[in-house]
């Protein structure tokens, strides 16, 4: 550990303590916001993160374990398991043991929790990307300290920064990212059928009016 002054680390400590209370402050509000449209759809908020995770990664074509899910949240791997057991009852994932690893259990969504997911998260989405704070560039900005500030938090408390990173890279921004892929994809094809639509009608309209003339002469 540095070797810091008592004034700077007296000054550290405060800031850090703001930035806590701030991002937890942060994090309960985002719960509220999200908790009218979760509670309709019979989840609490750690399961629909869960279920968002596992849709990520099955769309990069990646499997997932209970592990996994506690590193990215940030929980203790025992908090993950009423969580998970809660949403297999539900029937909106299932566990299946490797064929040649006995030992890894991985978790899949089931045709329910697929359709749940990908009628609830367009809800959530709405919510969340209302928060206008500042340009593209300063959310960037943000994300790049807070991944740091996560990894020198993780190797103060002793564990690999790494255990944290990876699965949270590999599972879940990689998914982030081909799902932006299918929605733009999709938001292309809105586009183009309301534009399509916008035409017909026009067209629709000068024949009614060029009809509704020829019959006035």
């Amino acid at each position: 550990m540095k070797c810091i002054s008592s004034k700077k680390k007296i000054e550290n400590y405060f800031l850090v303590q703001r930035i806590l209370f701030a991002s937890e402050q942060c994090l309960n509000l985002m719960r509220k916001s999200l908790l009218p449209i979760l509670r309709k759809n019979g989840l609490n908020h750690a399961q629909y993160l869960i279920l968002m995770i596992v849709n990520y990664a099955e769309m990069n074509d990646n499997k997932i374990i209970s592990t996994d899910l506690s590193y990215i949240l940030g929980r203790e791997k025992h908090t993950m398991t009423p969580q998970v057991d809660s949403l297999e009852k539900k029937d909106m994932l299932v566990r299946e043991r490797s064929s040649s690893d006995r030992r890894a259990v991985f978790l899949r969504l089931t045709d329910r929790g697929r359709n749940l997911i990908s009628r609830v998260q367009p809800q959530t989405m709405d919510v969340v990307s209302s928060v206008s704070v500042g340009t593209a560039e300063n959310f960037k900005k943000i994300y790049n300290f807070l991944k740091n500030f996560r990894d020198t938090v993780a190797d103060l408390a002793g564990q690999n920064p790494e255990l944290y990173s990876k699965p949270y890279e590999k599972l879940l921004v990689a998914g982030e990212e081909k799902y932006m892929q299918v929605l733009t994809k999709r938001q292309n094809l809105n586009d183009k059928t309301l534009e399509e639509n916008i035409i017909e009608s026009q067209t629709k309209n000068e024949i009614n009016e060029e009809k509704t003339s020829l019959e006035k002469t």
